[in-house]
């Protein structure tokens, strides 16, 4: 019980800093929940516990649960629905994180924005230190940044997703399918963005979907090599993938969304 507790805290200060390791608190409150129901419970209050003496502000723990919560709970309400994918589960569990941080941004805006503006300050404090020659490119970057910030968070609520349900379930075969019909949010964003009308919703939109079908596409470019009769290593597929990301993005994306497409699925 002691050792579980302390797995808890350590993986929920990860999930804080650095905030890209949040999987290994999601995957182990889900492990906890089909192994003890009453454990678990008792991990995420001490938890909480601990994050609101630590942060002093309920803000912070509602973003925490509107993040965190949400991919536990998703993951574990929608794990019996084989028919979607966990691509397209992970998709539906990131948007209603958003929406949820969202409202909470909107009921504490003031508060948010104070928080914001000084992260923003202290940021280009420290890069016009590197760099005071480009301070006018260095202030476009964090505004540009700002812009995408839900599809930043989108993105990261959905990679902690994904990698949630494989370390969960790391001994079961996943349904790692991706429809194509987030391709029609993509098509009808880039003709906004065509036609001149150039919002943040326009910009996160394109920018989430691109990356979706390129993590999409890696996955699957990654998988065929894996499964191919002359290449059976994990790491030199992997390394193979990252090698063509790096060459071209377009790559993974064109490779992704054409393998969303059932007729066009590559049989691993």
């Amino acid at each position: 019980m002691i050792l579980s507790i302390l797995k808890t805290f350590i993986y929920m200060f990860l999930s804080i800093w650095p905030p890209y390791l949040g999987f290994f608190l999601t995957s182990h409150i889900i492990k906890e929940y089909y192994e003890n129901n009453r454990q678990m419970l008792i991990n995420i209050i001490l938890a909480l516990a601990l994050l609101f003496y630590y942060s002093r502000s309920f803000i912070y723990v509602m973003l925490f649960l509107s993040i965190y919560a949400i991919i536990v709970v998703g993951n574990i309400s929608l794990k019996k629905l084989e028919i979607i994918g966990e691509f397209d589960k992970g998709i539906i569990v990131s948007i209603l994180s958003v929406f949820c941080v969202f409202l909470i941004y909107h009921l504490n805006m003031e508060f948010i924005n104070e928080i914001l503006q000084q992260v923003k300050v202290n940021i280009s404090n420290e890069l016009t230190k590197v760099s005071n020659d480009n301070i006018k490119i260095i202030e476009e970057a964090i505004s540009q940044a700002y812009e995408l910030f839900f599809s930043f968070l989108f993105l990261y609520v959905f990679s902690t997703y994904i990698l949630t349900s494989y370390l969960s379930r790391s001994s079961k075969i996943m349904n790692w399918k991706l429809s194509y019909v987030h391709l029609i949010w993509y098509i009808i964003a880039y003709i906004l963005y065509y036609l001149n009308i150039d919002n943040i919703f326009t910009k996160n939109t394109i920018k989430i979907i691109q990356n979706i079908y390129i993590i999409y596409g890696l996955k699957e470019i990654i998988m065929y090599l894996q499964n191919h009769k002359k290449n059976k290593s994990k790491l030199l597929a992997i390394s193979f993938g990252a090698l063509v990301y790096v060459i071209s993005p377009v790559i993974p994306f064109v490779y992704g969304s054409i393998s969303s497409f059932e007729i066009f699925k590559k049989k691993h």
